[in-house]
């Protein structure tokens, strides 16, 4: 994903969305993110889906409801809104937008 014109920053950037603001996809769309689940963790009433994002080395939480039974390694697509991204300075973990 490229870095919004508005954050004047040069260096390399984390990218960062609270998984709440992230929805699974059912219908194929320009923000679709294919998405890998590694474990199912139970939480009452919600479940986390911990995996990975295709193309991107490193964890990615879900938020998701007990709606759907997931299974370890099955794949989905996840979708989000631009505006709910935010971006930290990789150095310093200061928030740039």
């Amino acid at each position: 994903l490229p870095k919004p014109s508005e954050i004047d920053y040069q260096g390399k950037v984390i990218l960062g969305i609270r998984p709440e603001h992230i929805s699974i996809s059912l219908v194929p769309s320009a923000n679709e993110m294919e998405f890998s689940i590694d474990i199912i963790e139970h939480l009452g009433n919600i479940n986390l889906l911990h995996g990975h994002l295709k193309g991107i080395e490193t964890d990615f939480v879900v938020l998701t409801s007990l709606a759907h039974q997931w299974r370890e390694q099955e794949k989905i697509s996840l979708t989000f809104s631009q505006s709910d991204l935010h971006f930290f300075a990789l150095e310093t973990g200061e928030r740039l937008d």
